[in-house]
């Protein structure tokens, strides 16, 4: 059953990245891939999970994978506009930066929906969203849709971000819950994926007071100076991570069942979603 699911998306995906026009360019280091992915965690917790997805990778295209992250976000994008990386993995909110200002190719996305998190430590006083009136919640630096996701079903409850609750940005996801946990901030706003890795490291139970409805999830891009097949090469060496041994391990670390087919339609939602937070704003 797996492998008649996998295998029409696979197709698809290969065949759409055959299209694509590449160009072939010099590498400082052509017997390895550079593996990058946005730094939702801190440096340790992002080795210690992309490590050793790296080196299965390494094993799946029989050449070398270096796993780099970026210390804030706003470097991150910045390599991202000079190439840096040959491979990356980003948020669905820098969708509209990539079709736009990235020399990047989606190529898949993480198969699961992304959805927005308020959480509060288990022993909160606070036990609905309307308990967030005159409350103050930490977010991560990028705000993108889970803002928008959040606020929509805070609006059921009768409040509104800036008004009656104030959103406080932090440098990392970790810093969000490390606000809450030191009494600097009454609840945490995450990105659905962020939060297992960030609940075990912190050795205290969580609740979630919200969460939304799904949008798609973090993309899987590629240099489009890359030629064709070294795309399809990387392309299926993510899909295979379901099949291959130790990679169920791999993608239950990444808090994900697999990766998928990229698909644009999904992600032309994220152009509206932009206009309503005004993101675009990649500051620390």
């Amino acid at each position: 059953m797996k492998n008649r699911r996998i295998a029409p998306l696979a197709l698809a995906a290969v065949l759409t990245l055959m299209m694509i026009p590449a160009a072939s360019v010099a590498d400082d280091d052509p017997a390895s891939y550079r593996f990058g992915v946005f730094p939702y965690l801190s440096p340790l917790k992002m080795d210690a999970i992309f490590a050793p997805v790296s080196l299965k990778l390494a094993e799946l295209l029989g050449q070398r994978v270096r796993f780099r992250t970026a210390s804030t976000m706003s470097t991150f994008v910045e390599r991202l506009k000079t190439g840096h990386y040959d491979f990356a993995v980003l948020q669905p909110v820098l969708y509209p930066l990539l079709t736009d200002e990235l020399d990047y190719v989606p190529i898949a996305r993480f198969e699961e929906s992304l959805t927005a998190q308020i959480l509060v430590l288990a022993d909160s006083p606070l036990m609905s969203a309307r308990d967030l009136n005159g409350k103050v919640v930490a977010t991560p630096p990028l705000f993108g849709p889970i803002v928008h996701l959040a606020a929509h079903e805070l609006e059921k409850a009768g409040l509104s971000f800036g008004s009656d609750v104030t959103l406080r940005k932090n440098k990392s996801i970790d810093a969000c819950f490390q606000q809450m946990v030191i009494g600097r901030a009454d609840a945490c706003l995450a990105p659905s994926f962020s939060v297992p890795p960030i609940q075990a490291s912190l050795g205290r139970e969580l609740r979630t007071l919200l969460q939304s409805e799904g949008v798609p999830n973090r993309l899987l891009v590629v240099r489009r100076q890359l030629p064709s097949h070294d795309r399809v090469r990387i392309l299926e060496a993510f899909l295979a991570l379901r099949e291959v041994s130790g990679g169920r391990e791999l993608l239950d670390a990444m808090n994900t069942r697999g990766f998928v087919a990229f698909d644009p339609q999904e992600y032309e939602t994220e152009r509206t979603v932009e206009r309503h937070v005004q993101q675009y704003h990649y500051k620390n």
